[in-house]
């Protein structure tokens, strides 16, 4: 395999683009809520509580955000004993992985389907009614979701209709080139 077919971050890369985005990202969810509604009046001990809750719904929602990246693998062919799914203790990252390639167009579907469900609807729903808690958890989701995007910006030349797989160790793809037949 070509190195150009590979479409790969390390997280340290991952981490520099996390650290570009996280003040757009909190301007953007946290920073208008501030404005739109101020800051939320609550007891030391509300906040305690609050904080303990945003921590079980959070590693709630890690679990809930891989499954949102099985869903749309299941609807383009990849069986569920095909999914590789695991945790990298030492890089703090959970993954799945489907077991076969798929086009660029799922992939990208598949890559972005947790951060607009975790992320984008409820931060417009949080900001938009004046849900703190939604608008922290939608926050932290779309921080989560970082890593996605910086992959997806990886492919982004990549015309629809390429087969792309997940790199077996990697954060990102690889794109797998049909086979020609010897001369």
């Amino acid at each position: 395999m070509a190195p150009d077919d590979s479409r790969t971050l390390t997280v340290e890369e991952v981490l520099r683009v996390l650290w570009r985005l996280l003040p757009p990202l909190t301007l953007g969810t946290l920073g208008l809520y501030l404005v739109l509604w101020g800051w939320p009046a609550a007891s030391a001990g509300e906040w305690v509580r609050a904080s303990l809750l945003m921590l079980a719904v959070y590693l709630g929602a890690v679990i809930v955000h891989e499954i949102l990246h099985i869903i749309p693998m299941l609807f383009v062919g990849i069986r569920i004993s095909e999914l590789r799914i695991g945790v990298r203790w030492k890089d703090g990252v959970v993954y799945v992985h489907g077991g076969r390639p798929v086009s660029a167009t799922a992939y990208r579907v598949i890559l972005a389907t947790p951060g607009i469900i975790l992320g984008i609807i409820p931060a417009v729903y949080g900001i938009a009614t004046g849900h703190a808690f939604l608008t922290v958890f939608a926050w932290l989701m779309l921080v989560s979701a970082v890593g996605d995007w910086a992959v997806l910006r990886l492919i982004r030349d990549l015309p629809g209709d390429t087969l792309v797989q997940d790199h077996d160790s990697e954060v990102g793809c690889v794109i797998v080139r049909p086979e020609t037949p010897p001369e």
